[in-house]
């Protein structure tokens, strides 16, 4: 990272904890990203019907939730749908490493599907909020370069760690990573919160 990079985090000490979250996050995610397809075909053997109701569940929840979530942003605002949306997604993993079938995984991918169109959404209108307008697209590449390094080195772990525990102890890492990353961001958000009422009283 350079000095100006390490100069703008510095300088918005907010949007540099939400990027340091966004990082864990994504590597836990990315863990057990790329096995989930893989667990699905080579354990439980499912068949190629299965794995396009699965998909088609997971889009179909995701159009349901764009409409949900968006209201709710609106009236609760962009942390709030994070904080819930996101909540859910650690389970998406343990599920998966406690379905012994593909077709009780259906819930499972409607539940990703809606989760994930929420925190997409607010995750958005989040890192928007935190960005100054006048260098916004400099602070987003900064993101997207925090999400993107997670995202090359989520697999690589992943793949090294899969020979010892496993694709289904990838799910349990993901689930932690997650959950890890969301306890912070509520972390953060009761911080920012804290101060907002220490300045108003």
């Amino acid at each position: 990272m350079t000095r100006p990079e390490r100069a703008r985090l510095r300088s918005q000490p907010q949007f540099a904890w939400f990027t340091a979250i966004a990082f864990i996050w994504n590597l836990g995610i990315m863990v057990a990203g790329p096995f989930f397809s893989v667990y699905l075909v080579r354990d439980l053997s499912a068949s190629l019907t299965q794995i396009g109701l699965l998909a088609a569940i997971n889009s179909l929840a995701a159009i349901f939730g764009q409409r949900l979530w968006g209201r709710l942003a609106d009236r609760r605002g962009p942390e709030w749908v994070v904080l819930v949306a996101g909540g859910g997604t650690p389970l998406i993993p343990a599920l998966y490493a406690l379905m012994p079938n593909p077709w009780l995984l259906l819930p499972v991918e409607a539940l990703s599907g809606f989760a994930w169109a929420g925190y997409g959404l607010a995750n958005f209108n989040l890192l928007l909020d935190l960005t100054p307008a006048a260098q916004r697209v400099r602070y987003i590449a900064l993101y997207q370069v925090a999400v993107f390094t997670a995202s090359f080195i989520g697999p690589l772990i992943g793949s090294a760690l899969a020979n010892t525990i496993g694709i289904v102890g990838l799910f349990w890492a993901s689930t932690a990573g997650r959950a890890v990353a969301a306890l912070m961001f509520m972390w953060a958000i009761y911080r920012v919160r804290s101060a907002a009422r220490r300045g108003g009283a």
